[in-house]
């Protein structure tokens, strides 16, 4: 499926997103721009990038550029493939780098099609998925050292380091997304910044990070504890657990996500803690960290063979903390594929 087949009213696409031209070309670079027709490939990048790009000659038109020339050559390009209606990335230029567009091509029906993208990007293809493979068993392996570097005293700032740097020694090429690093208190915040806060006995640690290979992202989180655990925690840790069983045994390719949601709900709401899992259970993943679909109590996108997306439950208690425990799967045809090898029982570091 391509965007064409979605959005029959466009005749050409003007990608200039660094994450879409990725997509399309498989070739990372800060500039360009790349015009697709449902004939030409054309990608126009500057003296920075000419040289590289060269790898990609054999699929794409390559078109060196300075700044100044930019809009002459887009014109004479439009003016070639006699292109009238141009699809653009609405969800992901500026309000002024559309302007911007527009006064390059006074003349051209600009048409939204990043949804038509979104789309079309949900869906993994063979390189795709070895990308993100690869990805995920680089993430899971710096899970497995980063534990034997954590101490006492050190704090969230210098773990989140220790981590970052255990991807890229381990072949990630950067991070997915600025790791989330917390402890004790901070873990009841989902989203926390890494702070100067120090680990001391009895805290719970939750990290969550991922890292790209191939511009393909990975996502996984832990929570392990230092020290001891209390007997509330050790019982929120074990709700959020058996929520993530449930959902994994019971997605389906097929349902919604919406379907997939309740399964970590249902358990939650036996315990009477749902009001404390403030987020849906995931979302798709691919050269985006979040992509479609969303799992969540909203959302009806059916599951589909050749998704990624991420099963992450959790509980958050203002003043004592949170847990929320992440893998990462594929929906397959028959079943599902769980690409998170790392231990989910209970860790504790001494």
């Amino acid at each position: 499926m391509t965007v064409f087949d979605i959005n029959k009213t466009v005749d050409m696409l003007l990608i200039v997103s660094q994450k879409n031209r990725r997509y399309f070309t498989k070739f990372d670079s800060t500039f360009g721009y790349l015009i697709l027709t449902k004939d030409r490939k054309i990608f126009l990048t500057d003296f920075r990038y000419f040289e590289m790009a060269q790898e990609i000659k054999n699929d794409f038109e390559l078109k060196a550029v300075s700044g100044g020339e930019l809009p002459k050559l887009l014109q004479e390009i439009l003016t070639e493939v006699k292109a009238k209606n141009v699809g653009f990335e609405d969800t992901e230029l500026t309000v002024s780098e559309f302007e911007m567009l527009k006064n390059m091509l006074p003349d051209v029906n600009f048409i939204s099609i990043g949804k038509d993208l979104a789309e079309v990007k949900k869906y993994k293809n063979a390189y795709e998925t070895k990308c993100i493979l690869k990805a995920q068993a680089i993430t899971d392996k710096a899970f497995s050292s980063v534990l034997s570097v954590i101490k006492e005293g050190m704090s969230e700032k210098e773990l989140s380091v220790k981590l970052q740097n255990l991807l890229l020694e381990l072949g990630g090429e950067k991070n997915a997304f600025d790791p989330i690093v917390s402890f004790g208190e901070n873990t009841s915040k989902p989203h926390a910044h890494p702070t100067e806060r120090k680990l001391k006995h009895g805290d719970n640690i939750l990290m969550d990070f991922g890292c790209t290979y191939n511009g393909y992202c990975s996502d996984m989180t832990r929570t392990v504890f230092y020290g001891n655990l209390s007997e509330k925690m050790l019982n929120v840790y074990n709700v959020v657990l058996e929520a993530q069983l449930n959902a994994l045994k019971s997605i389906k390719c097929g349902m919604t996500a919406k379907q997939a949601d309740g399964f970590a709900r249902e358990i939650f709401k036996k315990h009477n803690v749902e009001e404390y899992f403030t987020h849906g259970l995931g979302h798709g993943v691919g050269i985006d960290i979040h992509e479609i679909p969303s799992l969540n109590k909203f959302d009806n996108t059916i599951l589909e063979q050749g998704m990624f997306v991420t099963v992450e439950p959790g509980l958050y208690f203002t003043g004592l903390g949170g847990v929320r425990i992440e893998d990462l799967i594929l929906i397959q045809q028959d079943d599902i594929k769980n690409l998170t090898t790392s231990n989910k029982n209970i860790i504790i570091i001494q």
